[in-house]
């Protein structure tokens, strides 16, 4: 795998026409040409190295810069006209006048960046889909702005042309692929920035955290003891990791838990430095050599969260080009009842002051919420306004969505979850963001308990489990989200906030024929209850991803998760879930292959014979049932081996073991740690492009983070048989649950042979296209300076 590196300046110096405090947006646009890089007029031939240019290199704080407005996205790529809003129907970039200047109206020239910005020679547009109306109905006086694009779905579709997966976790991992903990975060991402991805698993107190730096191809090697990141005296449980510092190297925030049986709440910490020790937070800066430096104590202060963390996540919410971090916390863990009214803690937000230090700020922001139990968190611009809005997924609670009204340097979320119509009670528990529906915008898939407690296991037997939300509140649901993004609407007093009806239950999906869901029997459901469809038919949920399995060009979605205990456990089959990949068309449609992708969360699965109607199958000689799954939690995905395709790795809870799970508690022989599992992507012959993106403020102090946290991508190309496609995505740091996926941005691009245009909108308001790239290659692309 080659790295190349690609920079450009502004040349050109623009009037701004905006009334203060608005800043210039540019467009920066370059062409790649076979074999060099043109940019401006000079031309640079692509670099030999294959590696990524370490930064050792500490930044000062730079002086307070304006920070430019975003332009509305969807306008600049959509190109469609809806007056003054700047809200636009979907569409694919087409040829480009390089020496056209725009203003800012927008039309359908594709210049556009709504009201508030300049580009320069951002290209004309066509629309690649027809646009509508809209499946739900809004509430009173709401204005829909929606984006639809349908095609043909999976029905019938042979599973014969699945790549399968191979679990590589023991032979990359060791005897440390068995991990203890019951909350157990995994982070991808390139730790030494040597060019490939390294792996961090989280483990409880007493038992060292483990880094896996990656050696080449499928080999790694444990060195959290040298790296300084072992933290043995954390009981550790979600992990993100992001640039805090600008210095072109990710930091690691830890979250940490409670302790089983310590009787005491978190507040007891203040008091007990062992305790707290134990289940504080910690921040570990990167040194940039190998190995990094606890500094939460002069980073936090007293602040530092102590609350029971989950799922920390970064993003630069003011824009200022330093990243903040929110920390999703839930209940203290001898302060958890059945039920969803189980006493949780305040999540925090905290503020990088860009000197080192944080400030916490979660009660002036608006997002510190009620004591609840959160499970994780996402960053994710649904508005498309430039600024990273905020999702938390509450256990018992709604999905939260904080709308970002940041201005005039004063941070300050809006809830908007209840006019958008996602005010449903739930367990909510996992975060994926993916286009699933192929309409160039992310949609948002959120883990749920799942269908299966409304289950028997046999015929006259009761439920097999519990879901007190649906019981307690009638506004409530145990299935899975999957939210269309279909655009924006005008709420009014509110002004404008998203448009995501849920389409689990009607979402086409064609079962899998070895493992169907149990709730689809009807044989098996209380005889008061519908059989559900689609996506609502399915089992629980924590980790879940949106990934381009084949590099066919579209999303296809992987989740795991259980409850209480491992299938082979008195609690077993009271909340299971042995993992689910669905395979996507770009179209909204979905194919179940978990069995054939070889994707299921159990230990020892013989997938030799996959006809169920094979007098050779077997069902629980092979394994092949929720019945033996493991207690999946984290998940996080990225190219471990290097290959183009990407890989996944899902951790499990520790826990009991038992000689017989029927007899109950009394039968079981010991503890045993709960499994990882690193699937390496069987991959094919489709190609793909991945995209690795640098802030300026890591060359010069200006611009971006260094991370490009909150950036939004639109890749733009053309098959062999002629038909365009647009996709996007976002760089984030943190979502899925407890968990961090690369950073890196990898499209599947099919027979594609050139990306035709990448137009990157950077968290700094810069927007810049690159237009003819070669597929099958990384690229480190630094952002754009502004001109002076």
């Amino acid at each position: 795998m080659k790295t190349h590196i690609i920079r450009q300046t502004i040349t050109k110096q623009l009037p701004s026409k905006l009334p203060p405090p608005a800043a210039l947006i540019v467009t920066v646009v370059a062409v790649l040409a076979l074999p060099v890089l043109a940019c401006s007029e000079e031309r640079v031939p692509p670099p030999p190295r294959t590696t990524v240019t370490p930064i050792t290199r500490v930044l000062p704080a730079p002086a307070p810069t304006a920070v430019p407005t975003a332009a509305p996205m969807q306008a600049a790529i959509g190109g469609g006209a809806s007056g003054g809003s700047g809200s636009a129907s979907t569409g694919a970039v087409g040829s480009t006048n390089t020496d056209s200047t725009d203003t800012g109206n927008t039309g359908t020239t594709g210049n556009a960046t709504g009201a508030s910005g300049i580009t320069v020679s951002a290209g004309s547009i066509r629309t690649v889909g027809a646009t509508g109306g809209s499946a739900a109905a809004p509430s009173e006086g709401a204005e829909i702005r929606s984006r639809r694009y349908r095609q043909p779905g999976f029905i019938g579709v042979s599973t014969d042309d699945v790549a399968p997966f191979t679990n590589i976790a023991e032979r990359a991992m060791g005897e440390q692929f068995a991990v203890a903990n019951d909350l157990t975060g995994v982070a991808i991402f390139d730790y030494d920035r040597d060019g490939d991805h390294d792996f961090y698993i989280t483990q409880s107190r007493g038992n060292p955290n483990l880094l896996f730096r990656n050696d080449g191809g499928d080999s790694f090697t444990e060195v959290g003891v040298q790296a300084g990141v072992s933290a043995n005296a954390s009981n550790s449980t979600g992990v993100v990791t992001c640039d805090i510092d600008n210095d072109g190297y990710q930091d690691i925030y830890l979250s940490a838990q409670g302790i089983i049986g310590d009787g005491l709440d978190y507040e007891d910490a203040v008091y007990d430095s062992a305790l707290r020790e134990a289940v504080s937070d910690r921040l570990m800066r990167n040194n940039g050599d190998g190995t990094f430096t606890d500094i939460t104590a002069g980073a936090f202060g007293d602040e530092a969260n102590f609350r029971t963390g989950t799922s920390p996540a970064c993003a630069d919410i003011d824009r200022d080009g330093w990243v903040d971090i929110f920390v999703a916390n839930r209940s203290d863990m001898d302060s958890v009842h059945p039920g969803v009214l189980t006493r949780g803690n305040e999540n925090v937000l905290y503020h990088n002051d860009g000197d080192g230090t944080f400030t916490e700020i979660s009660v002036d922001a608006g997002v510190r919420g009620e004591q609840v139990v959160t499970w994780a968190s996402l960053f994710f611009d649904f508005d498309d306004d430039g600024d990273p809005d905020l999702w938390t997924a509450d256990d018992g609670g709604p999905v939260r969505i904080y709308r970002n009204d940041t201005e005039n340097n004063r941070v300050r979320f809006t809830p908007v979850e209840r006019p958008m119509g996602l005010d449903k009670r739930g367990n909510w528990m996992g975060f994926a963001l993916g286009d699933y529906d192929g309409d160039a915008d992310l949609d948002v898939f959120v883990t749920n308990i799942g269908y299966h407690p409304k289950t028997r296991p046999l015929p006259f037997e009761g439920a097999s489990g519990d879901c007190s939300s649906e019981q307690l509140y009638s506004v409530s649901t145990c299935a899975h989200y999957l939210l269309r993004n279909d655009g924006t609407m005008v709420v009014p007093r509110l002004g404008e906030v998203g448009f995501f009806p849920d389409v689990a239950p009607t979402v086409p999906i064609e079962p899998n024929r070895v493992m169907p869901p149990d709730s689809i029997d009807p044989g098996r459901i209380w005889l008061d209850w519908r059989v559900p469809t689609g996506l609502a038919a399915y089992d629980f949920g924590f980790g879940a991803v949106f990934f381009d399995m084949e590099n066919d060009g579209d999303q296809d979605l992987y989740w795991t998760g259980a409850a209480l205990g491992r299938g082979e456990s008195p609690e077993g089959r009271w909340f299971p879930s042995a993992g689910r990949m669905l395979r996507g068309d770009g179209a909204g449609n979905f194919q179940d292959i978990t069995v054939e992708a070889r994707l299921l969360n159990i230990k020892d699965v013989d997938y030799g014979v996959l006809d169920p109607l094979s007098a050779q199958f077997d069902r629980e000689r092979q394994r092949i049932d929720t019945a033996y799954h493991e207690n999946g939690k984290g998940l996080a995905k990225g190219d471990l081996n290097g290959d183009g395709y990407i890989d996944l790795i899902g951790t499990n809870s520790a826990g009991p073991i038992y000689l017989d799970p029927s007899a109950g508690t009394d039968s079981a022989l010991g503890f045993e740690n709960g499994p990882t599992f690193v699937w390496l992507n069987g991959g094919g012959d489709n190609n793909w492009l991945a995209l690795r993106l640098r802030g300026r403020m890591v060359e010069d102090g200006t611009g971006s983070n260094a991370d490009a946290i909150g950036a939004r991508v639109f890749v733009s190309t053309t098959g062999a048989d002629g038909r365009r496609q647009v996709q996007t995505d976002d760089v984030t740091a943190g979502s899925s649950f407890l968990s961090m996926s690369t950073l890196d941005l990898h499209f599947g691009v099919a027979n594609a042979s050139i990306a035709d245009e990448i137009t990157i909108f950077w968290p700094s308001g810069v927007r810049q296209v690159i237009r003819n790239i070669p597929v099958n290659q990384v690229y480190e692309i630094t952002e754009p300076a502004l001109p002076q």
